[in-house]
């Protein structure tokens, strides 16, 4: 026993002794790292039966601050983009949130009073009650994109043809303490032809539509068949989520679904860029995103939308 006791204490020490050490190693490190190159970000889309929108702005070092000031500072201004479905181009206005009169602001964005007052956004679309381009199911469109500075840009996105969402239903929630809760579960079909791509989003009551935690999927293991999954509530990225009610929608609410067929670029951006922030930490890694524009980065994306569902959440009657 006497032997144990001591070996126990030994140990003890020197365990102490090396964490004394490496504390007294610990020192300060300042990374002087040099900015990033400077490019054009595009985050474009054509939806169906919805005219082209597109943003643009400058990349920002990650290590760097950011704030509104920042994020309005970094949309870049005056370019020249145009958008051509092969019959037709169509220059794209640029609106900006700032330069709006109030009741267009409230027109786009409807309740403004809680936007701050240095707050600003910018976009590229089809400024007309009667746009002049709607997106088409099986077009191809290209973009053209040319800067104050003589950046030139290009991309091309075809909309493929929607799925249709086959039916839904309620799942309530297990625990009494969630039991005014229930799970949405959508069903559909997918194509008998390999390399289907989709992504999906929902909103609450009329609010705006978002894109869950992993938005896209494709059909590898489901390739002609009937299949069907949960959806998630729409959170923001920054919204403080409860374990066990995650996904679940209050009773009395309306889920909104709007279920997109995409291409095979537009899912490797949205796939990758969502792996990435679902990865984030200390210990993840970088993460290349597959782009497919040309003298930037981003993505030029097409939309195939069928009809967008609406789900009432009933309470079990």
């Amino acid at each position: 026993m006497q032997h144990t006791s001591y070996y126990k204490y030994s140990f003890l020490l020197i365990c102490i002794l090396f964490g004394a050490l490496a504390l007294s190693c610990e020192r300060d490190i300042t990374l002087d790292l040099d900015p990033p190159e400077s490019k054009v970000v595009v985050e474009g889309s054509i939806e169906t039966g919805q005219p082209p929108i597109i943003l643009l702005s400058r990349n920002q070092p990650y290590f760097g601050s950011f704030d509104f000031s920042d994020f309005a500072g970094s949309f870049e201004r005056n370019a020249l983009v145009t958008v051509s479905d092969g019959e037709q181009s169509v220059q794209l206005d640029e609106i900006c949130y700032s330069e709006l009169s109030p009741a267009e602001q409230q027109l786009l964005f409807g309740d403004t009073s809680g936007i701050p007052e240095d707050f600003d956004y910018c976009l590229y679309t089809i400024f007309d009650f009667v746009p002049s381009m709607l997106g088409e199911n099986g077009k191809t469109y290209s973009l053209q994109i040319l800067t104050e500075d003589g950046t030139e840009i290009s991309a091309s996105t075809k909309i493929p043809e929607p799925v249709q969402i086959d039916s839904t239903w309620l799942v309530p929630h297990t625990s009494e303490n969630y039991d005014s809760m229930s799970r949405v579960f959508i069903e559909m079909t997918d194509p008998d032809t390999l390399g289907n791509y989709y992504r999906l989003w929902t909103n609450v009551n009329n609010g705006p539509f978002l894109p869950g935690f992993g938005s896209t999927f494709d059909d590898a293991f489901v390739n002609g068949n009937k299949f069907f999954f949960p959806v998630d509530y729409p959170y923001l990225r920054t919204d403080s989520i409860d374990n066990g009610s995650f996904g679940y929608v209050e009773w009395g609410d309306t889920l909104g679904i709007k279920l997109a067929s995409i291409d095979k670029a537009a899912y490797d951006w949205w796939n990758v860029l969502e792996y990435a922030a679902n990865s984030s930490g200390p210990l993840s890694s970088a993460t290349a995103l597959k782009t497919n524009i040309e003298g930037g980065t981003g993505v030029w994306c097409g939309y195939g939308v069928a009809d967008i569902v609406y789900v009432p959440v009933i309470g079990e009657q």
